[in-house]
């Protein structure tokens, strides 16, 4: 938490899947567990049932205990697809406090984070990955239409503020490590 800032990564993917990676000390991003909202699914023992994110709010998350567990198929919400990226922020992290950086590559799955989780007075920070030009067509238009309707609805303008655009590559290490 250097200089005050919590991170947090919000992904559409399973966030025990993620937090093996996020999580290991061994691969640097020292990102707390409970940091990593993601997709979750009842986790099951064979008798009980229960999921990370249940563990967490209840303080007995324990991330090698949970090997044991089996995955199911039955999907814990607000789901962290479309628009419950930024539902998982309102619920999980703050409804009041919004954040000061987001990141998407996805105009449909992060379009609502990256144009609702905004911080009016700090100016949210946020960053396109570029993957694919139409995609990058698509968050224009975005960023434009919901201009648009922000002045039209006489708010505050901010659909258009403070992007910045990078390619995958520009997000590679330097350090020659790949």
């Amino acid at each position: 938490m250097a200089n005050g800032i919590e991170v947090y990564v919000i992904t559409a993917s399973h966030e025990e899947l993620v937090r093996m990676v996020l999580c290991d000390r061994k691969y640097g991003y020292n990102v707390k567990p409970e940091n990593i909202i993601g997709i979750t699914t009842l986790l099951k023992n064979g008798t009980q049932m229960t999921t990370s994110r249940k563990q967490i709010t209840d303080n007995t998350y324990n991330q090698k205990q949970n090997l044991n567990l089996r995955f199911t198929f039955h999907v814990w919400s607000p789901q962290t697809a479309l628009v419950g990226k930024y539902g998982a922020i309102l619920t999980y992290i703050s409804q009041w406090k919004m954040p000061i950086f987001v990141t998407g590559d996805t105009p449909s799955n992060d379009g609502y984070m990256l144009f609702h989780a905004y911080n009016q007075q700090r100016g949210t920070l946020r960053l396109w990955v570029n993957r694919r030009d139409a995609y990058l067509t698509l968050i224009k238009q975005m960023q434009n239409q919901h201009a648009k309707e922000q002045k039209k609805n006489e708010l505050p303008v901010t659909a258009d503020k403070n992007w910045m655009y990078v390619t995958p590559n520009d997000l590679r290490p330097t350090n020659g490590c790949d």
